[in-house]
């Protein structure tokens, strides 16, 4: 499966990259629930950009499929915790 929305060239330096801001977790809201899944769900989206880009751009067969695997994992989880508690925040 590949993905026309991303450039292979960048998809290398785009796995290496320092976690950014944006996956910092929020400030506790004093839903301990709540804040979970929220936290979940931007470290997992941060995790998707990279499996996206390994099946997307990877040339080895078995780490593509790998990543296949783990993004569809991934997207059931995430849609479980939006499902639970509504987006996350």
């Amino acid at each position: 499966m590949k993905n026309t929305a991303i450039d292979c060239s960048k998809a290398d330096s785009m796995m290496m990259a320092e976690p950014s801001s944006s996956m910092q977790a929020p400030k506790p809201s004093g839903d301990v629930d709540k804040d979970f899944a929220h936290t979940m769900m931007v470290h997992t989206s941060a995790m998707m950009a990279m499996m996206k880009a390994e099946v997307a751009c990877g040339k080895d067969a078995k780490t593509r499929a790998s990543a296949q695997r783990l993004l569809d994992q991934a997207t059931e989880n995430t849609a479980e915790l939006q499902t639970l508690f509504g987006g996350g925040g």
